[in-house]
């Protein structure tokens, strides 16, 4: 693990343990009223993806070892892959978690500024712990006129990561994949706040 890695990985934890809960400013019945069109996802200009499985399926794409999956990764193709594929699993979280309860005649559209993805690699599970983590700004917008009608700065998720040799082999072996664990967990904690359950 690099030391610039290892940064970003204490801030963007930091940053998700000071998340500081935002208020819903709508009342349940108004919500219900809206009516789920689509969700876009974007990054922020200086969103940090560190994801070592994401990173190495790039790599394999390219018929590169995954020893070297991290320079290949930090190119600008292997970014736009991980971001893409990062888009799609927080697109199709946030349509499961919310189509359900949003289905009324108000058409919206939910906005996902990516701010920070982290995964702990196995390595680090092992050595010294860690948890995953990922961090986004989130507006539900009008979709005919592109009004903000409610925004929630700074959400953060996070899901612990098995700890140590056994911990790992146990989260690997029973637990769905960790970028799919931390994502979902942030569309249940965001349709939580927003339907006030």
């Amino acid at each position: 693990m690099t030391f610039l890695k290892l940064m970003v990985a204490v801030a963007l934890a930091a940053a998700v343990a000071a998340c500081v809960t935002v208020t819903n400013p709508a009342t349940r019945e108004q919500v219900l009223t809206y009516r789920l069109t689509r969700v876009d996802v974007v990054y922020a200009g200086d969103a940090k993806i560190w994801w070592g499985d994401g990173e190495r399926e790039f790599a394999a794409t390219k018929g590169v070892a995954a020893h070297n999956a991290e320079s290949v990764a930090n190119t600008p193709e292997g970014q736009a892959y991980l971001r893409g594929a990062i888009s799609h699993k927080l697109e199709a979280a946030f349509e499961r978690a919310l189509a359900p309860y949003l289905v009324g005649e108000r058409p919206v559209r939910l906005q996902v500024v990516v701010k920070g993805v982290r995964i702990s690699s196995v390595i680090q599970r092992i050595v010294i712990g860690g948890n995953h983590a990922i961090a986004a700004d989130i507006n539900l917008v009008d979709a005919k006129t592109g009004e903000v009608l409610i925004a929630f700065a700074g959400q953060g998720a996070s899901v612990p990561a098995g700890q140590g040799i056994v911990g790992t082999m146990v989260d690997h072996a029973l637990m769905a994949a960790p970028i799919d664990r931390v994502i979902d967990n942030m569309a249940i904690t965001y349709k939580n706040w927003l339907l006030k359950i």
